[in-house]
């Protein structure tokens, strides 16, 4: 079932229109992403690494429905990167091992942001924590890249715990996620995003007032309008506060 969905994340990048938008062409993100996505992946790891691509898309339609304009830099250089390069596992935002690329958003007359995957995040009591999706200001980035430094989790304005499962979830994933959210506080909070369902840990993570949503996977499903409306909803707020 996950390899179709995979494939059904493909057919949904083609059917992307091509027409010009207000912050990039469709057409170039298909084609970056494209690239990501190996159409003969076998393994969790992998299959995690595209559901996590996938919630990028995902959170780049909420900023382009809120009017603000997208480019991307990998971590070497600041030249537009021919193809998206993502981390394999969670690792830092300055390291160079390969060009990571990220997406820069900028709003009108609002500071700039930018978009990471699979980086940590120092926590309150000091203690690193893996983001598998993370939003953070430009200003605090371009410190961490020249101090060689993660970023402080007051800086961040999102970030996105994923739990990419063949089977039910467990329950114990969603108290991690609890516990990490404890040390850490952001200004549009802490998502739980998972492909899979288990009614236990959606009452676990609504009893703990946490934001999640599950059942996410690459078809035009009421569950994911309501993630991108939501991540929407912290980029209005942004935008407010800014």
């Amino acid at each position: 079932p996950r390899h179709k969905q995979a494939i059904a994340l493909k057919q949904l990048l083609e059917k992307l229109p091509s027409e010009p938008s207000n912050y990039a062409l469709n057409s170039d993100i298909k084609s970056k992403l494209k690239s990501s996505i190996d159409p003969d992946f076998n393994g969790a790891a992998e299959q995690a690494r595209i559901f996590d691509a996938y919630l990028f898309t995902i959170l780049l339609k909420a900023v382009a429905n809120e009017g603000g304009n997208i480019y991307y830099n990998n971590v070497l250089d600041d030249e537009t990167p021919k193809y998206l390069t993502f981390r394999k596992t969670a690792g830092t935002i300055h390291g160079t091992a390969h060009p990571y690329t990220h997406a820069v958003v900028e709003f009108p007359d609002k500071p700039a942001l930018e978009i990471h995957l699979g980086v940590k995040v120092q926590g309150r009591a000091g203690v690193l924590h893996n983001c598998n999706v993370l939003i953070l200001y430009q200003k605090e980035a371009n410190i961490c890249r020249l101090l060689n430094r993660e970023p402080r989790h007051s800086q961040v304005i999102l970030a996105v715990k994923t739990e990419h499962y063949t089977s039910e979830l467990q329950l114990e994933t969603a108290g991690a996620f609890i516990g990490l959210a404890s040390d850490i506080r952001y200004e549009g909070g802490s998502y739980f995003i998972s492909n899979s369902y288990s009614q236990p840990v959606a009452k676990l993570l609504t009893t703990a007032r946490k934001k999640w949503e599950l059942n996410i996977f690459p078809r035009a499903t009421n569950d994911v309008h309501r993630l991108m409306y939501s991540f929407q909803t912290i980029f209005k707020d942004f935008k407010a506060r800014n």
